[in-house]
């Protein structure tokens, strides 16, 4: 089973939160520390750890952007590309689940490199090399 935690977004002060617990923050209007800080549920985006790891050892998070190398036909070399790691439902016409966690990758060649979040850095979104 793999580990639940949760990182969070604050939309305010505009910085990431580690270690977060969305369940430990009380209903809007009141506050409570997360992380020795005072937020409120509207504040902030909870994103969930996938239960994966980059190649490089960096845990991969809901609203993480991954760097992957994949194969356009079978006899040609990998292309390098970025997508955002989102949770699948299965209902929409994402990438299919290659976690049993429920999050979205593509199948990559050698595996995925994370290069930022969405928050910090929509720049990257769809890049390919």
């Amino acid at each position: 089973m793999r580990e639940l935690k949760f990182r969070a977004w604050d939309k305010v002060k505009k910085k990431m939160l580690f270690d977060a617990d969305p369940f430990a923050i009380h209903v809007s209007g009141s506050n409570e520390p997360l992380l020795a800080e005072t937020h409120r549920n509207e504040d902030c985006i909870f994103e969930q750890y996938t239960g994966l790891k980059d190649k490089n050892g960096k845990e991969i998070y809901d609203g993480d952007i991954v760097r992957y190398s994949h194969k356009l036909l079978w006899n040609t070399p990998a292309v390098s590309s970025t997508t955002v790691v989102e949770w699948w439902s299965g209902e929409e016409e994402y990438y299919p689940c290659c976690t049993t966690s429920g999050f979205a990758l593509p199948y990559s060649e050698d595996g995925y490199e994370v290069i930022g979040n969405i928050h910090e850095n929509p720049e990257l979104i769809g890049k390919e090399q």
